[in-house]
């Protein structure tokens, strides 16, 4: 059981927690069991609900808003340690949705690798005493943040005390819309507005550049002087290389040749010059002696006309092997390519691409002023597409206004409140304000009572009861195009009674027709509308305080409706009323 300060911790956060679902996000599911544990009061319980009208009734005090708080931290909402029933270690909430098909919500599972079990979305979230929460959905590890997104898609709670999303008025241009039926019309308004927008934005990139042009510019001339003096070939690199490689080559076989030279003949005398010194040696003494000597003489001089020629032929080789200036500029040159490509960033096959796309950037810089005028002209062309179409959209919204005040106005009186007046006010924007939403953006207000002079914004109301039937008429009137889905009011009925409290449960019980709709009441009007009835009551066992769930049927239904109506003594003429409320 809450203490004094806890309590107080409850309350508090009770009012931050349940923040309502977007009303345009095509809710689609339907809520098929709570299951509960250790949750405040409540030990334990398993609650079936129905697909459509369900009441919620208890004494003051039994835990009724346990069953909202438990749905809603089930559905990613934050609560602390003071909801874990006294002597736990720790609470869980299971609860078990049948989602409708839905093309947004299975993007959202896809996208969460989370798969229907049975056509099941099973929420298991438990939280333990030292805060630390953990969250399942069929048995797949989920984030609480996670758990938000996919809880926006399940159930709508509405609350008395929330700042609900009709009350903003930056949501009511969208809430307007989604009444209406030009659905053609706002996408066109969207899509030339894209249009406007990209055109618009080039425009500014271009007056950019031109404003930094002529830096860049020069920059960019000097870079395309400076490849092209360089005068990149293609493949020249590998070619330089391959040549490079051959001229080194070449220079050690210089080398061996200067040798070879050197030995056959040189100025001290080599090969060749001794073997004619030995053949003119022996020429005389051959044609004396003849024979035997004559014969060598000859071989020697022949050896030596042998060796003078090749002494020349190698003198040739040594002529033609290097060009001592060429290996030079085939480094010089290659070393010119390289640092050029490291300049701009480039592999030195890549020169001759960046060349081009630095000419083609020059010469586009060059007719900038051209593009410029003629961005304009789009832009302006864009602009009147757009404005025209906004045109179209806010006669469409207008006539949507008014269609939409009637309907307001109608479930207004339904719920007796039949001297409100609800107004959709178009308020035009700033000129220069063009959006993908139009020209204007859009308000509630409301005039409560004929001594009001001019309707004051939806957000000012200020009475609770008051705030609580806006609400329910105006969810009654975008609600009935929407597909079905799990509606939740939160004591929507507080600050009314008699024929008020009979209306909102008229009202809530057709809501029931289309949405399964769950609702806390005080009003026994508005449990007697309810299709199935849901009773929360607190018993006191020795120092234990228990919570107990049961679904009434019948005469136990007639006598909880009876208590409301007449208090802690049940009287027959009370359990008549209730009986004749439940015929009504």
């Amino acid at each position: 059981m809450y203490g004094k300060e806890n309590l107080s911790e409850h309350m508090q956060q009770k009012q931050k927690q349940v923040q309502p679902c977007y009303i345009l996000t095509i809710l689609s599911a339907m809520l098929i069991r709570l299951l509960i544990r250790n949750f405040a009061l409540i030990e334990k319980c398993v609650l079936d609900v129905q697909s459509n009208f369900s009441v919620v009734t208890g004494e003051t005090g039994a835990g009724k808003s346990m069953f909202i708080d438990a749905l809603a931290f089930s559905l990613g909402n934050s609560i602390t340690a003071a909801y874990i029933r006294p002597g736990a270690e720790n609470l869980q909430v299971e609860a078990i949705f049948a989602p409708k098909e839905s093309a947004t919500l299975n993007k959202w599972l896809n996208e969460n690798d989370i798969e229907l079990d049975d056509g099941e979305l099973i929420i298991k979230r438990s939280l333990a005493a030292g805060g630390k929460t953990r969250s399942f959905v069929n048995d797949a590890r989920i984030t609480q943040g996670k758990l938000k997104e996919l809880g926006e898609f399940l159930a709508d709670i509405h609350g008395q005390h929330d700042q609900q999303i009709l009350l903003k008025p930056s949501n009511h241009t969208a809430l307007l819309d989604h009444f209406g039926d030009y659905a053609n019309t706002l996408q066109n308004v969207k899509n030339n507005y894209k249009a406007w927008k990209e055109a618009t934005q080039k425009l500014i990139e271009l007056e950019n550049s031109i404003a930094n042009r002529e830096q860049e510019e020069t920059l960019l001339k000097a870079y395309v002087e400076e490849l092209e003096t360089l005068d990149y070939q293609q493949d020249e690199e590998s070619g330089l290389a391959e040549e490079r490689r051959q001229l080194m080559a070449a220079e050690e076989t210089l080398e061996a040749v200067q040798i070879a030279l050197s030995a056959l003949d040189d100025e001290d005398g080599g090969a060749a010059a001794r073997l004619g010194q030995a053949a003119r040696a022996l020429e005389d003494a051959g044609r004396k002696a003849g024979g035997q000597v004559a014969e060598v003489a000859e071989r020697l001089n022949a050896l030596y006309h042998e060796a003078s020629e090749l002494g020349r032929d190698v003198g040739y080789l040594a002529d033609a092997q290097l060009d001592p200036t060429r290996l030079q500029a085939v480094d010089d040159r290659l070393t010119a390519l390289q640092d050029c490509a490291r300049k701009h960033q480039v592999s030195v096959p890549e020169l001759g691409k960046k060349q081009a796309d630095l000419r083609q950037k020059l010469e586009n810089m060059e007719a900038l002023e051209g593009n410029i005028e003629d961005l304009k002209r789009q832009v302006a062309e864009k602009e009147a597409v757009l404005r025209q179409e906004a045109k179209m959209l806010s006669k469409a919204r207008q006539k949507n206004a008014d269609a939409l005040s009637k309907s307001v106005e109608m479930a207004l009186a339904d719920l007796k409140m039949p001297e409100t007046k609800f107004v959709p006010v178009l308020i035009p924007l700033d000129e220069n304000e063009m959006t993908a939403q139009g020209c204007e953006r859009v308000e509630f207000r409301v005039k409560t009572n004929a001594a009001q002079t001019e309707p004051k914004p939806l957000v000012d109301v200020a009475s609770g009861g008051e705030v609580s039937r806006l609400m329910l008429a105006l969810k009654a009137v975008f609600y009935s195009k929407l597909p079905e889905m799990t509606l939740v009011f939160d004591e929507v009925d507080t600050g009314i009674g008699g024929a008020v409290a009979d209306a909102v449960g008229r009202a809530l019980a057709k809501l029931g027709q289309r949405h399964q709709v769950i609702a806390i009441t005080h009003q026994p009007q508005v449990a007697a509308k309810g299709l199935a009835h849901i009773h929360i009551s607190k018993a006191q066992e020795a120092q234990k305080t228990t919570t107990s769930v049961t679904n009434l049927q019948e005469d136990a239904r007639r006598d909880e409706i009876a208590r409301m109506l007449a208090g802690a003594e049940v009287t027959d003429a009370a359990r008549q009323a209730a009986e004749s409320l439940l015929r009504s």
